[in-house]
C-alpha cells in the first residue's frame, strides 16, 4: 500500500469474553520522515 511504506492490519479475537475484529495502519511518511498512524495520516 502507497509504495510498500505502509501497512494494513486486520485482527480478530475476544476481550472481556466478547468478539471483536478490527483493523489498523501503520507506514513511513517520506515527507516528514517519521512513522505515521491512523491520526497523523493526511
Amino acid at each position: 500500500m502507497l509504495g510498500n511504506r505502509f501497512l494494513e492490519e486486520t485482527y480478530r479475537g475476544t476481550y472481556a469474553g466478547e468478539f471483536f475484529d478490527g483493523k489498523g495502519m501503520l507506514g513511513y511518511d517520506n515527507v516528514t520522515s517519521k512513522y505515521a498512524g491512523p491520526g497523523s495520516i493526511r
